[in-house]
């Protein structure tokens, strides 16, 4: 029988890695990448189960509740929000979507306040990495992008010293590639 340590273990591994591979896309692209998420301000904290006093179970809340970076765009002088995923049964289009409503949920407390908020979600299927910019008119999802897809390029924070789809395809893809075939 798995713990629940053993579980959250299990998750943080699968994290670190698609973090790894968000931090390494921005900082390729020439950004400055900052964790802010529970997990890398104190494991400890991250797995209490027993809050014995509401304050501190209102605090580890709010911590959980944050995404994993905060991301500047030094060239453009330009930050967000950055929550990063790795979900192996994203298959389609339709999961896309249905997988992009509940990450909207889970942060709607983020979006509401109408900062910049984006979802970089990891696959085990090409693309591998998909773009989901959160969207705060009427709380719906906003759209997701595959990362080769070149429109990126367009928006104001996916180009730095680097395009986003340039490093995507010079160092993200090949380095997925090789794990996953």
């Amino acid at each position: 029988m798995i713990k629940h340590n053993d579980i959250f273990l299990i998750n943080k591994i699968k994290g670190n890695f698609a973090e790894n591979i968000c931090q390494t896309h921005f900082e390729s692209m020439g950004c400055d990448v900052s964790y802010i998420g529970v997990e890398h301000l104190s494991n400890h904290f991250a797995m209490m189960t027993d809050h014995k006093r509401k304050q501190v179970k209102n605090l580890k809340d709010l911590f959980q509740k944050m995404p994993d970076f905060l991301i500047t765009n030094t060239v453009r002088n330009d930050a967000a929000l950055v929550e990063v995923k790795f979900n192996k049964n994203i298959k389609n289009e339709k999961d896309l979507i249905e997988y992009s409503k509940v990450l909207h949920e889970k942060y709607k407390h983020i979006i509401n306040l109408e900062l910049p908020v984006y979802f970089y979600l990891v696959t085990n299927t090409k693309p591998y990495v998909f773009i989901m910019k959160a969207n705060v008119e009427g709380g719906r999802p906003g759209g997701f992008y595959k990362a080769d897809d070149s429109k990126l390029d367009g928006y104001y924070f996916f180009t730095a010293e680097k395009s986003f789809t340039e490093v995507y395809k010079n160092i993200i893809l090949p380095a997925l590639s090789d794990i996953f075939n």
